[in-house]
């Protein structure tokens, strides 16, 4: 038996900053996953599909690689230093697309 949960992943807007945070199901609200992160005008989560020409493809029969970036932000920072960024790339390729 195999039993599947939808969810949804996205930034959302808290307390005027941005965090990643996912839905299950059939939930109203995004729950907390990380952050603070970089606002989507600053790319602070993408998800990029790729076929198996490593061609960007939005079909979704043809996706055989996902690309996830993230970037995060400093919730608060030393006095005249500013706030600290980070970024992190994972890869996950599809075992069942594969010929």
């Amino acid at each position: 038996m195999r039993a599947i949960t939808r969810r949804k992943y996205a930034l959302f807007p808290r307390e005027g900053r941005w965090y990643l945070g996912r839905k299950d199901g059939a939930a109203t609200a995004y729950e907390i996953v990380a952050g603070p992160m970089k606002a989507p005008s600053d790319s602070g989560f993408i998800v990029t599909y790729f076929d198996s020409i490593d061609a960007v493809t939005t079909d979704p029969t043809a996706v055989e690689r996902i690309e996830v970036l993230i970037r995060s932000e400093s919730a608060g920072a030393a006095p005249g230093v500013g706030t600290y960024s980070d970024s992190m790339t994972t890869v996950v390729f599809l075992k069942n697309n594969r010929n």
